[in-house]
């Protein structure tokens, strides 16, 4: 793999790290509904919707294929903006 889609890479995990932060404050107020149907099949479409589509943009970037410092990056993302956020 060349630098080129190591960098849209990395750079697409990290931003993608941010929008699994907001997208768990949305699943959070809708675990708290109190609708049991609403709970499930709200929660279960917004992690349906997050793997697909985290996918779908990895499989657009560099063919599917997956790596460690894709894990790495969305763990930094998504660490980085809750600290943002706490202050």
């Amino acid at each position: 793999m060349n630098l080129n889609i190591q960098i849209k890479t990395i750079i697409t995990s990290f931003i993608y790290g941010i929008f699994i932060y907001y997208f768990l404050k949305i699943n959070k107020n809708i675990i708290y509904n109190k609708n049991i149907i609403i709970k499930m099949l709200g929660s279960s479409l917004i992690v349906l919707i997050q793997g697909l589509l985290f996918f779908l943009i990895i499989l657009n970037i560099n063919s599917g294929i997956f790596h460690i410092y894709e894990i790495l990056m969305i763990i930094f993302g998504y660490t980085l903006i809750a600290i943002k956020n706490k202050k």
